[in-house]
């Protein structure tokens, strides 16, 4: 009885521990260990025919299974292997144009097209430069000519106004520079405003540019509206513009004269009538006189800064200094 006990227990044991691999094998000798029991004995554990065929079948299916399971697991890592191979060349292949693209972008061809559009376009702004300081001299040749063939303008002459110290200043206190003239009143809402800030940047461009000749120009405001521009309301509109700005004004009569002799017109209301709101209609020209007091150039509303600049720097360069 114990051994029979034993003989199961070690059966049990035995199927359930080992590989599915070995089983057929260690029922074999299972049965060969049965073979050498007594009659008596062996009875107890042998199994029906039934019983024979079910066990047998089990342990072909637990083969077949594992069978199965290692032909899967040994399919699988190929393929795992090939996915990572195919990664590792996608990534090889995406580098490689970056690579390329760079190479190539960075290759001495196409650096040189850029480096010439730049000599082009660089020599193209030195020619437009050019050009334009050519069409500007043509310009003042042509209008000089055009002075010359119909005759100076009888323009200019003496004069004797106050500037804004209250001081009696003459035409004569100007002789030996170029005097840049321009004839308003300091309640002008927009026009001598304009006028003025176009002076004002002619001036600092010649300064800049040729400041060995910004001494041999004064700038300077003529009123034309003397009941209302004194002395100290001259010198306060001044400040707004250039620095260098001389400002005279004087009595009607003065004002009169002067505008005379320089062929400005103005028209303003009767001073008797003691009005102050009001403005003054005059013409609108800022004249350049040489430094005997002769006209070299004047310039209309419609002329840019640029190019007053321009003719009056050809003046002076122009002019014969003794």
């Amino acid at each position: 009885m114990l051994a029979s006990h034993s003989i199961k227990f070690t059966q049990s044991l035995l199927l359930k521990n080992a590989s599915t691999t070995t089983r057929a094998f260690q029922i074999c000798s299972f049965r060969s260990a049965l073979s050498h029991l007594s009659p008596n004995q062996n009875s107890i554990f042998k199994p029906s025919a039934n019983n024979q065929r079910a066990s047998f079948s089990r342990s072909v299916v637990f083969y077949n299974e594992e069978k199965k399971q290692q032909a899967q697991s040994q399919q699988e890592e190929p393929k795992e292997e090939q996915q990572k191979q195919n990664t590792d060349q996608q990534q090889q292949s995406d580098e490689t144009p970056k690579k390329s693209y760079f190479k190539k972008l960075l290759s001495p061809a196409n650096l040189i097209l850029p480096a010439v559009f730049g000599i082009i376009l660089y020599n193209f702004a030195k020619y437009d430069v050019r050009q334009k300081k050519r069409e500007a001299e043509l310009d003042r040749q042509a209008s000089s000519k055009a002075v010359k063939a119909v005759g100076t303008p009888k323009l200019g002459g003496a004069f004797t106004l106050v500037n804004t110290k209250g001081e009696v200043i003459t035409d004569s206190e100007f002789r030996g520079k170029f005097m840049f003239m321009y004839f308003g009143f300091t309640n002008c809402p927009d026009v001598c405003p304009t006028e003025m800030k176009k002076m004002t940047k002619a001036l600092q461009m010649l300064e800049k540019e040729h400041p060995e000749l910004a001494d041999k120009i004064v700038p300077i405001f003529v009123s034309c509206d003397p009941p209302r521009d004194s002395c100290t309301a001259v010198s306060e509109y001044l400040q707004d513009y250039h620095p260098k700005f001389i400002g005279l004004t004087g009595t009607p009569d003065q004002i009169s004269r002067v505008c005379k002799k320089y062929r400005v017109y103005y028209n303003a209301p009767d001073y008797k009538e003691g009005k102050q709101d009001y403005l003054v209609d005059h013409s609108i020209f800022i004249y350049l006189m040489d430094p005997y007091g002769h006209l070299a150039e004047y310039f209309a509303q419609n002329t840019t800064a640029d190019k007053v600049y321009e003719r009056v720097l050809a003046s002076i360069q122009d002019y014969k200094w003794d």
